[in-house]
């Protein structure tokens, strides 16, 4: 067992809801350890801070408790799947091919350095840390892709054209802050999400990294439903696209049946894109549980057209125009 999947279990088990100390996660853990392991202090901790900068963690002082989407993620994951169908008898005179290692996290990053190399960009250590656990536990497969350091297009390029070749097969979650992806980067990631063998993300944050209502038009393709999303949190927030670049998100966000929650705060909206939200709140097949449009221009006008779309929305439960 991974020190990380250890932490998990004791948080769990301790069920503290203000979040359990790290002095009583690290006794628990050494209760269960068995006499022959010894206990690795240095790794122990490093996996409670990589835990809470990929946001699975939540950190209250010197405190932890599971973060809300990763509580979620556990419980999808937790859903038992429906026994697979039997295969058919290979042929007389063929043997059965032995099942097939998956060597996705390492074609990954064989291809990601080489295009690092082809763009002149340096790989990015984030990614070069969490393939190294990889190698230490090879069920700690990268399947969140959290940034927080530019990587300007071309960097973000050789990452969403690597995972592209390959079909890599277990991205949950696309977190970038302050990237500065911009609008060709932006394209890069739409591409990914959609590509028909890869329908596993869940989580899509770009936040601060420079796309404008050219970029809105890529997300509003990738999330249009003849793709087939699977994104159900979109957070833009800082990234100022103004109101046509809700206008244009809302040409595929406007008929998405995926879409759980939608933050757009502090993106330079004024009341022109009231009508575009109005339009995505009142989809009769939406599934919007929150809303987040604090820090724009909307003004009375706007609001109230918002509110309009709110008073019609059927699963909306929380929704902020705060600083409007």
């Amino acid at each position: 067992m991974s020190y990380k999947a250890g932490i998990i279990g004791a948080i769990q088990d301790l069920k503290d809801r203000t979040g359990s100390s790290m002095i009583a996660i690290k006794k628990h853990m050494q209760e269960k350890q068995p006499a022959d392991k010894k206990w690795q202090n240095a790794t122990f901790l490093s996996s409670l801070k990589k835990a809470v900068a990929d946001g699975d963690f939540v950190q209250i002082k010197n405190s932890y408790k599971l973060s809300p989407d990763f509580k979620k993620a556990l419980v999808k994951a937790s859903k038992p799947k429906p026994a697979p169908k039997k295969k058919a008898a290979p042929k007389k005179g063929k043997n059965p091919a032995d099942q097939e290692e998956d060597l996705s996290v390492d074609n990954f990053m064989k291809i990601y350095k080489k295009k690092c190399g082809e763009l002149e960009v340096p790989v990015c250590d984030i990614l070069k840390n969490k393939y190294d656990a990889y190698l230490e536990d090879p069920n700690d497969k990268i399947t969140k892709f959290h940034i927080w350091k530019e990587l300007g297009e071309a960097g973000t390029r050789a990452i969403f054209e690597s995972l592209k070749q390959i079909a890599y097969p277990h991205c949950v979650s696309i977190r970038l802050w302050k990237t500065f992806c911009e609008d060709e980067g932006c394209r890069q990631i739409c591409q990914f999400l959609e590509m028909e063998k890869v329908k596993t993300t869940l989580f899509l944050e770009l936040l601060d990294s420079k796309i404008t209502p050219l970029g809105c038009e890529f997300i509003s393709r990738a999330l249009h439903p003849k793709m087939n999303p699977t994104i159900e949190i979109l957070k833009l927030d800082h990234n100022e696209f103004g109101s046509q670049g809700v206008i244009n998100l809302a040409h595929g966000l406007a008929i998405n049946p995926v879409l759980r929650m939608l933050s757009l705060t502090y993106c330079g909206i004024d009341q022109h894109a009231a009508r575009a939200i109005f339009e995505i709140l009142i989809y009769s097949r939406s599934k919007l549980e929150e809303v987040n449009l604090a820090g724009n221009m909307l003004r009375n006008e706007g609001v109230i057209e918002v509110l309009k779309g709110v008073s019609i929305a059927k699963s909306l439960k929380k929704i902020s125009v705060a600083d409007n």
